[in-house]
């Protein structure tokens, strides 16, 4: 009997997992590449908007340095070159309804193992708030951007 009820307990315990992450966040991140042809094994730029698009204030927490390692891309060849830096700071952002937070990053195109070279890449990236970083266990979903396309020359 108890048996069924730590299976039950475990059962409801991830269908309200599954419910939490599905809703809808209310920040949308946006993308924009700041060149339409980039090179293998270089550098390129990518302008990140985060912006609240409920009718509430928002917050967010990100790295004063290491803000580029809050970014994941979902396409192998679109790498985060990482960032050496000194001081790394938590800074909370708050976001009025309407409000935006812009930065820029820098990825590196680099061929996937295993694929070949292709004439153009599609991407995205997801952002992932420092805000749960010093709580054990947490682990706050990616908010994925909008998908861009980069020509790559050879």
């Amino acid at each position: 009997m108890r048996k069924i009820k730590v299976l039950i307990s475990a059962l409801l315990l991830c269908f309200a997992a599954v419910v939490a992450y599905s809703q809808d966040t209310s920040l949308k991140v946006e993308i924009k590449t700041l060149q339409t042809t980039v090179k293998y094994h270089k550098k390129f730029s990518v302008a990140t908007i985060i912006r609240n698009v409920s009718k509430k204030e928002q917050s967010l927490v990100a790295w004063t340095c290491s803000y580029p390692a809050q970014w994941t891309s979902d396409n192998p060849s679109v790498r985060n070159p990482g960032i050496l830096c000194a001081q790394n700071v938590r800074s909370k952002i708050q976001l009025k309804p309407g409000g935006t937070y812009e930065r820029k990053l820098r990825f590196a195109m680099e061929p996937a193992a295993g694929m070949e070279r292709d004439n153009s890449v599609t991407f995205r990236l997801g952002f992932e708030d420092a805000t749960g970083y010093y709580v054990p266990g947490s682990k706050i979903p990616l908010i994925w951007s909008n998908a861009v396309t980069v020509g790559v020359a050879r």
